[in-house]
């Protein structure tokens, strides 16, 4: 097949999007290009940024994020929205005392407390569907193997789910640090690169990024926990149609929303460059952890989840009877070359957002081979026999809550 815009051939794959490597055509599959003057601004502003930073980070070693004027803005900023929002139930004492006795100060201190109630400050919880990792004590181990090559003590917990993702979390008023780790993707990986993922999860509690620091952290959940509250749910939605009230009612708690929402926005805006720098960070860190390779095969597969979604598909329309984790692994294993140089193309050509949490694949892995570095956590034989043989033992649990969970969605969907 030619391409229809450079007449060059192009690269073709059975099940996967066919491309042109000579002027790029199809790669983006999907993805809009910026629209309005102000969004491709951005897109310039956020490119050169990004670019330079690269720059950096392959010419020396990446180091820890700096204070630099946007972040001392952003923490002045989160403490201003944190005195805000500690200052409503003042507010409400004082209308209550001023007003007294009178009924209708009652019902303006109901506001402020409202308010309050909507955007109060929240400590990071382990999501209902994470479950501990105790049933897997070779995990746990690996975990502990790969905190001490870091230098770090281990976590206090290490939880498991059924999702293609990994996180790092500080839980509770006291903060303390959990490594979250799906067993879907972690289980797709290879050894080295096992490895790679616990050390970069690690490193985020190590690599000081300014948006997960007490004050930012703390005002961002205000203020995306209270948009997130303060957002119409489907039921209402479906009222709206039928009753005015409920439509005014949802326009102005939709307003009020995307109010909160733009705050965090902004916030996350201030950190973005540093918090890229942290990840490039991350990312060294866990090299040291699994070597160079296994920190490249990381990031190349992560980005392999539609993959993975392909498979847990198939399970939930035909009732499959093998091993799901099995199968998430063997698709892996099948993508081909030309796709997964598309991939990594449209990682590069693809915007930079300031706002990202992670810079371009293509720029982490640019990082990863300007600095290479030999393992100081080998995953052994032995250890790779007894992780696979813990992963079969929650086969079944996690194929039933990814097919159901995408059955629900199917349903949510075309209710």
């Amino acid at each position: 097949m030619n391409c229809p815009d450079c007449g060059q051939p192009t690269l073709d794959a059975d099940e996967f999007p066919s491309w042109c490597p000579a002027c790029d055509w199809n790669v983006l599959t999907g993805i809009k290009p910026p629209a309005g003057r102000a969004a491709r601004m951005y897109a310039r502003i956020s490119r050169r940024l990004g670019t330079g930073l690269l720059d950096e980070q392959v010419a020396r070693r990446p180091a820890r994020p700096r204070w630099t004027l946007a972040i001392v803005v952003a923490h002045l900023y989160a403490a201003a929205v944190l005195a805000v929002v500690l200052a409503l139930p003042a507010a409400a004492v004082v209308l209550i005392v001023s007003g007294w006795p009178h009924w209708e100060a009652f019902a303006l201190a109901l506001i402020p407390l409202a308010v309050f109630w909507v955007v109060r400050p929240r400590p990071a919880n382990v999501p209902d569907d994470w479950r501990d990792a105790e049933v897997m004590p070779t995990l746990v181990a690996l975990v502990e193997q790969c905190a001490a090559a870091l230098g770090a003590d281990p976590p206090h917990r290490v939880m498991i789910s059924a999702q293609w993702n990994a996180s790092f979390l500080r839980a509770g008023w006291r903060r303390r640090p959990i490594v979250m780790l799906g067993l879907p993707l972690f289980g797709a990986l290879p050894p080295q690169a096992r490895a790679a993922l616990i050390g970069h999860e690690l490193a985020h509690g190590l690599n000081g990024d300014p948006a997960r620091r007490l004050l930012p952290i703390t005002a961002l959940r205000a203020l995306f926990g209270g948009a997130a509250l303060l957002r119409p749910d489907v039921l209402a939605r479906a009222r709206a149609q039928h009753q005015p009230s409920v439509a005014f009612a949802n326009f102005i708690m939709d307003l009020g929303a995307d109010m909160l929402s733009w705050m965090g926005e902004l916030l996350l805006q201030l950190c973005g460059r540093e918090s890229q720098r942290a990840e490039f960070l991350a990312d060294a860190m866990a090299a040291t952890v699994a070597g160079s390779d296994g920190a490249i095969e990381l990031t190349e597969l992560v980005t392999l989840d539609a993959t993975f979604l392909l498979v847990v598909q198939r399970h939930a329309l035909t009732e499959l009877d093998s091993d799901l984790l099995e199968d998430v692994r063997t698709a892996m294993e099948d993508v081909p070359l030309v796709e997964r140089q598309r991939l990594l193309r449209a990682s590069e050509l693809a915007d930079i957002r300031l706002d990202a949490s992670h810079p371009p694949t293509a720029h982490r892995l640019a990082a990863l081979r300007a600095h290479p570095c030999v393992p100081a956590v080998v995953v052994t034989q032995q250890q790779t026999a007894a992780l696979d043989g813990e992963m079969a033992g929650q086969s079944a649990r996690l194929t039933r809550e990814l097919v159901d969970r995408w059955r629900s969605r199917l349903t949510h969907r075309y209710r």
